[in-house]
């Protein structure tokens, strides 16, 4: 991963928070240590242009004005803050590598989630409507048969009334005539 300046590093903390808005992850304790960690990184590199700006200026006198403790001082400042600037970066790149990686991880956590919730759902859909089709194919058949039943009687008024005989038991004429349609088929 290329190495990014605090104030860019600081920036993409912000905005993978942004980004990641809808998160149960918040990040507050980082984004806090994040914008204080900004916050020296910008003292540190003032006290190195200072520190710097001083050597350049005692480089510019003359060598009998110049004075080798207080270049050693100097330098030991310099180096100091210059470690501790690239400790604090690190730390920076850390928090931001901890945020990235943690919404990472989340999306695809969700993601499988998602994935085994929705095929769930389409289990459960899909039993649903199999069950639905088996009860309107039962109910299908049960109206076929009713339907059946009813053009038998119907016949059988018909054929009595034709006849001009009474029938007596309906019921029964319209039974045998079903049996007589169903093994015909």
């Amino acid at each position: 991963m290329k190495k990014m300046k605090a104030t860019e590093l600081y920036e993409q903390i912000m905005l993978l928070v942004k980004e990641n808005s809808g998160s149960m992850l918040t990040f507050e304790k980082e984004q806090e240590e994040a914008k204080k960690l900004l916050a020296d990184q910008n003292e540190l590199i003032d006290q190195l242009i200072q520190i710097n700006q001083e050597m350049k200026a005692m480089m510019n006198q003359p060598e009998n004005d110049i004075d080798l403790n207080v270049i050693q001082t100097l330098k030991k400042q310099f180096n100091a803050s210059f470690e501790q600037q690239q400790e604090e970066q690190n730390k920076l790149q850390m928090i931001y590598e901890k945020l990235f990686s943690a919404y990472e991880v989340e999306k695809q956590m969700l993601r499988t989630y998602f994935l085994n919730e929705t095929e769930q759902i389409i289990d459960r859909l899909t039993s649903t409507v199999e069950r639905q089709d088996n009860d309107v194919n039962q109910l299908s058949q049960e109206l076929i048969d009713e339907l059946r039943a009813i053009e038998a009687a119907e016949v059988v008024n018909e054929i009595a009334t034709n006849e001009n005989q009474p029938v007596e038991n309906v019921s029964e004429v319209s039974e045998s005539l079903q049996l007589t349609v169903d093994q015909n088929q």
